[in-house]
């Protein structure tokens, strides 16, 4: 199974590739996006750590600490494992097609751009409370109103 790491580094390899800026914050909501995307359309979610309430919109709390280093900066390389490994997630399958709408559709906004859009009315983060986790059905949700 895929971890919400190896998805943020496939991500990361991604904007580097293509010499796009991502930072913390955009990065999370990408993740976001790819993860809503994936359960939307298998209804199977990406991987299993879990999106919480944040002031900013939904943020796994892991990512965001390997990456939090680079404040407002870009992230100039992916998560690095023991043995100076960057494990990801190969871009296949439903995955790979997710990853690809979100990437066309919102790689060139903002974090806070990203933000605005996590924060809408009825979107998972707007029904909680900081600190809360999202539930996957109103993620789900999400997904299938921005990627239908």
């Amino acid at each position: 199974m895929n971890t919400a790491l190896m998805v943020a580094n496939t991500i990361i390899i991604k904007s580097l590739r293509e010499n796009k800026s991502i930072t913390p914050m955009k990065l999370q909501k990408l993740l976001y996006m790819v993860y809503a995307c994936y359960l939307a359309k298998t209804n199977i979610p990406l991987f299993a750590e879990r999106f919480e309430a944040w002031q900013y919109g939904p943020v796994i709390s892991n990512v965001y600490n390997e990456f939090k280093q680079y404040g407002n900066s870009s992230i100039d390389m992916p998560y690095l494992s023991k043995g100076d490994n960057a494990h990801y997630t190969l871009e296949k399958g439903v995955f790979g097609s997710c990853l690809q709408e979100v990437w066309s559709k919102y790689s060139d906004f903002t974090g806070i751009a990203l933000s605005k859009i996590t924060h809408e009315d009825n979107s998972a983060w707007n029904k909680k409370s900081l600190g809360q986790f999202l539930d996957d059905k109103d993620i789900m949700n999400d997904g299938k109103k921005w990627f239908s």
